[in-house]
């Protein structure tokens, strides 16, 4: 939805997505973001069920907005065989990670997320927001240190 004022009116401009047919993931009604570098676009998405801890968060990229999207393997991100970027284990104190938020490259080039997570020390049910760093690689692809929500953060 797209709007010149706040209060509207607003106009439908993209595509509808719909989970299972678009993606194989029959819980993929969460947010996701597109990010463009200037010369790739970025595509973080969520996937899983929250409730069981299998919750988390995949990337495909393209070179159009439009697409096609693949993810690190080359699979179409249609195929849902996207390998997480950010997940929890057995153990963690935060656990499924995911429905994330903005993503921001800070003034020093440093790219960051806001997610929310399950913390296994919280009433039942409640999800804190987390921020994290996003890395690049080598070839471009954003991963998160360790792989999981951090404990502590250095602030942007």
């Amino acid at each position: 939805m797209e709007s010149s004022r706040a209060d509207g009116p607003f106009e439908w401009r993209g595509i509808l997505i719909d989970g299972v047919p678009d993606f194989g993931v029959a819980n993929a009604i969460d947010p996701f973001t597109l990010m463009d570098d200037g010369r790739i676009w970025h595509f973080f998405a969520s996937g899983g069920v929250f409730y069981d801890g299998t919750y988390h968060l995949v990337v495909a990229r393209s070179r159009n907005l439009g697409g096609p999207y693949y993810d690190r393997e080359g699979h179409l991100f249609t195929e849902g065989k996207a390998q997480p970027i950010l997940s929890s284990r057995e153990g963690d104190h935060f656990i499924g990670p995911g429905h994330h938020g903005d993503v921001f490259t800070t003034a020093d080039g440093r790219t960051y997320m806001f997610f929310h997570s399950h913390a296994t020390d919280f009433p039942s049910g409640a999800r804190p927001t987390l921020l994290q760093q996003i890395f690049w690689d080598s070839e471009e692809w954003p991963y998160f240190a360790g792989g999981a929500p951090a404990e502590q953060e250095t602030r942007p």
